[in-house]
């Protein structure tokens, strides 16, 4: 982004008396428009970091996923004729940009959330309301409708993969990356909440929950990494936990030591150490058909078997008495992170309707 030195930059910039051109700057079209790439640059580096509507910043990938979209949005313009200033965007090009997505066949959620980027967008620019509700843009509303109900055994499982042999063969060549594979699988964890695990510091006796029916003696106590920072407690109650436990508690080098390697400096070196490991192994969609994120859907299917009594609907299972499902399902998505039952269906499907157990 070019320096700028005038009253409404400031001196922002690394040069002193110097600062980079912001998206209200006068002198920003005089200097920067005929380079589109200073421009989106500029409005980026003073907004990416905040939320859309709420008062906060967005994480490191939020960040990152924006801009690279942004960036990958306008040179798709430019491909086919619009060869426009960022600050010139308007109906007419986002509405190419659907019809390009359209004719890719993206999923409606990778619609949806592209058309947030750009709602966002829209503000940074001083444009509110340029983009308008998905049905403007796309005349089937079936075509742009967010579907989560899972209708296929997301789990490896349900890929046929073994999962203990695997993750075997991971540890073996990075080790640390293992690790939190296994408690991914043993706890349900998002990869964020595995590679920020404590091993030592998360577990707490059920008497520090002030859980009102606890139903085991020590608790994995998960608040670093999860989403909106929301605190759960997921029993350490099988052979299988214990030993994943003992095995990262064993790994790391002290007390208040997290499962991230520390031969990588931060949490997203962490990541991408982890995911050039999953790719590296065929844990993609185009590999072996499962991703990490397919741990989770794995809990999520034993626990609902261990609370119903039966296995889920994605697995062939049969109607369950509509109490006992809705109890098996809230607390398989309690000990998920989420606080609706209706989560669920995103890792089981749809319940098994019954007419005689619904009457």
């Amino acid at each position: 982004v070019l320096p700028c030195s005038c009253s409404s930059c400031g001196p922002r910039g690394p040069v002193r008396g110097q600062g980079y051109h912001l998206s209200g700057c006068p002198n920003i079209g005089d200097r920067l428009s005929s380079n589109w790439i200073n421009v989106l640059n500029a409005i980026l580096w003073e907004h990416n970091e905040r939320h859309a509507t709420l008062v906060k910043n967005v994480s490191f990938k939020t960040m990152k996923e924006r801009k690279e979209f942004y960036f990958r949005f306008f040179r798709e313009l430019r491909g086919i004729g619009y060869r426009l200033d960022p600050r010139s965007l308007g109906t007419r090009h986002i509405q190419a940009a659907v019809n390009l997505w359209l004719s890719r066949d993206l999923s409606a959620g990778t619609m949806l959330n592209y058309l947030s980027y750009l709602r966002a967008l829209g503000n940074w620019i001083r444009k509110p309301g340029l983009v308008r509700s998905p049905a403007f843009y796309v005349p089937d509303a079936q075509r742009i409708r967010r579907s989560t109900v899972a209708i296929s055994d997301k789990s490896w499982t349900g890929a046929d993969v073994n999962a203990e042999e695997l993750i075997a063969a991971i540890s073996a060549y990075a080790p640390y990356v293992g690790v939190q594979l296994e408690v991914c699988m043993a706890f349900g964890l998002r990869v964020r909440e595995a590679v920020m695990l404590q091993p030592h510091l998360a577990v707490v006796a059920a008497t520090q929950t002030n859980l009102p029916n606890p139903e085991a003696e020590f608790y994995l106590h998960i608040s670093r990494g999860s989403k909106g920072k929301r605190v759960r407690f997921i029993p350490i109650d099988s052979d299988r936990k214990r030993a994943a436990l003992a095995r990262a508690q064993a790994w790391v080098k002290g007390q208040e030591s997290h499962l991230g390697d520390p031969a990588y400096p931060n949490l997203q070196r962490n990541k991408e150490r982890f995911y050039r490991v999953m790719t590296r192994f065929g844990v993609t969609c185009k590999g072996l058909g499962i991703t990490a994120h397919g741990l989770r859907h794995e809990y999520a299917n034993d626990r609902y078997k261990l609370f119903s009594g039966t296995v889920g609907p994605l697995r062939g299972g049969t109607a369950v008495d509509p109490l006992v499902d809705a109890e098996a399902r809230l607390r398989v998505a309690q000990e998920l992170g989420h606080a609706r039952k209706q989560i669920s269906i995103a890792y089981l499907g749809s319940p098994v309707k019954n007419q005689k157990l619904a009457e």
